[in-house]
């Protein structure tokens, strides 16, 4: 057993984005919180927001992963009306280009 204490990344950046980061969690992955540092990327959230579809079930992990790449990254930019990005990107980096995008009518 260590001693060393447990630290976290920093959170400044993304704790910019507080309520913007609240609305996203619960619209795209259906989640009421989650811890997100500085560090975070949006696909340390894999699988996250997809249903329980049947027709998901039958797909190894590899293809359940390439299934969710594509499905989230559609979903984000529809709902959010920004170009298409990589699924690794940081999610204060995602934060900032959804901030700077249109506002939804």
């Amino acid at each position: 057993m260590s001693d060393t204490p447990l630290v976290f990344a920093s959170s400044d950046r993304i704790d910019a984005f507080k309520e913007l980061a609240d609305r996203f969690l619960s619209e795209i992955f259906g989640l009421p919180w989650a811890l997100m540092t500085d560090e975070s990327a949006l696909s340390d959230f894999s699988g996250c927001g997809l249903d329980d579809r049947e027709d998901l079930r039958a797909f190894d992990d590899e293809a359940y992963g390439v299934y969710w790449d594509k499905w989230v990254v559609t979903r984000i930019c529809e709902r959010y009306r920004i170009e298409s990005f990589p699924v690794t990107i940081p999610m204060v980096q995602l934060f900032e280009r959804i901030d700077r995008a249109a506002p939804l009518q």
